[in-house]
């Protein structure tokens, strides 16, 4: 089971339109199991739909203020 996790962070519309391109490829990404153990799942991230495909429930969280892109989080689901 993961433990959610912050791991992405940029700070401009053009740091989004870059990030966004780069998420269409699957993700590698080290994780920590419940028991501690160390892992790595595979992420399928649809930015422009907003989802993360597995775990079930992780979800991609976009941050703006004043209009401007502040940041990217992936949570990951426990699964």
């Amino acid at each position: 089971m993961l433990f959610f996790e912050k791991l992405v962070k940029h700070s401009s519309m053009t740091d989004l339109e870059k990030l966004q391109a780069l998420l269409r490829d699957d993700l590698q990404v080290p994780c920590q199991t419940q028991d501690g153990e160390p892992g790595i799942t595979t992420l399928t991230v649809q930015p422009d739909d907003k989802l993360v495909l597995g775990p079930a429930g992780s979800q991609l969280v976009y941050s703006f203020q004043e209009g401007k892109f502040v940041s990217l989080e992936i949570l990951l689901a426990a699964g």
